[in-house]
């Protein structure tokens, strides 16, 4: 695997004869993150990695990251915008601001924890 400095891969395609995806409505940064690195021959994490990043940094979406993901892509500030507003962003321990609205980000029903101690903790997990 190659490592390639941020600075030096912007405009940069890496298989130039893929054409580059579009984004599609309703669809978060993270989405459009993969299938970016799909039309280029690779998995997301190891596109992050090759850009000299990491997926956590996209998926937290760290300036820097978001910045060069739209100039490799070659979409507008105003599309990246869009493609935000569909991810949401953390506020918190448990808020998130998902397109202008804050939400609570925890489960309404607290999971269960079922201790198995042999014979039938299958169906116990199940029953609840």
């Amino acid at each position: 695997m190659w490592k390639v400095n941020l600075n030096s891969c912007i405009g940069m395609i890496w298989f130039p004869s893929c054409p580059l995806p579009s984004h599609r409505p309703r669809e978060t940064l993270p989405s459009f993150f993969a299938r970016l690195a799909a039309a280029n021959g690779t998995d997301a994490i190891s596109f992050a990695m090759d850009m000299g990043g990491s997926l956590k940094r996209v998926i937290h979406q760290d300036a820097e990251m978001v910045k060069l993901v739209g100039q490799l892509a070659g979409i507008t500030d105003e599309e990246m915008t869009t493609l935000l507003s569909w991810t949401g962003e953390p506020l918190g321990d448990v808020r998130m601001q998902y397109r202008g609205e804050v939400f609570v980000s925890r489960p309404v029903f607290p999971s269960r924890t079922w201790p198995c101690k042999g014979i039938g903790c299958a169906v116990a997990s199940t029953s609840a």
